[in-house]
């Protein structure tokens, strides 16, 4: 997304598989930066997140609405609750690719590796646990989608 995000900010600018690279070397030192830290400094940080994140949630929540171009600002009740206002990108039937998209969030959810369950789950975690935890979650995310922006996919 921040490679995309730059792409959009620079229309001539595109994205070499390179970047993606450079891009992921740099979240891991930051990673690793934040794992070395304090558990005080990490709550208090995780706090200002937390705050920071219901800020933003509240302001949208109230901003996206009133912002609207659409009239009238709310859809229909036919377009929410049946498959006339889902918009179908596959070849699979509506309710067919509906039930997909949530099997698909169950499966990303629960594909964790067996470290990380075994470290939320013990009282206290052994020795390395929560930042072997952080570092495999950034390098997965980062692993799992950094060649889409480039081959225009996002």
């Amino acid at each position: 997304m921040i490679l995309t995000a730059a792409e959009i900010a620079h229309p001539d600018y595109t994205v070499q598989t390179y970047h993606d690279y450079l891009l992921l070397l740099a979240l891991l030192i930051i990673e690793g930066l934040l794992t070395m830290n304090s558990t005080k400094f990490i709550g208090q940080l995780n706090k200002f997140g937390t705050v920071f994140n219901f800020i933003v949630v509240f302001i949208f929540v109230i901003w996206v609405p009133v912002g609207s171009i659409n009239m009238p600002k709310t859809n229909t009740n036919s377009e929410v609750w049946t498959s006339k206002g889902i918009v179908n990108g596959t070849e699979w039937p509506t309710g067919f690719a509906f039930l997909m998209g949530f099997l698909s969030v169950i499966v990303s959810r629960t594909s964790l590796p067996k470290h990380v369950v075994i470290g939320k789950s013990t009282d206290p975690p052994p020795s390395g646990q929560c930042q072997d935890m952080m570092l495999h979650s950034t390098f997965r995310k980062s692993v799992q989608t950094p060649t889409l922006p480039a081959q225009g996919l996002l």
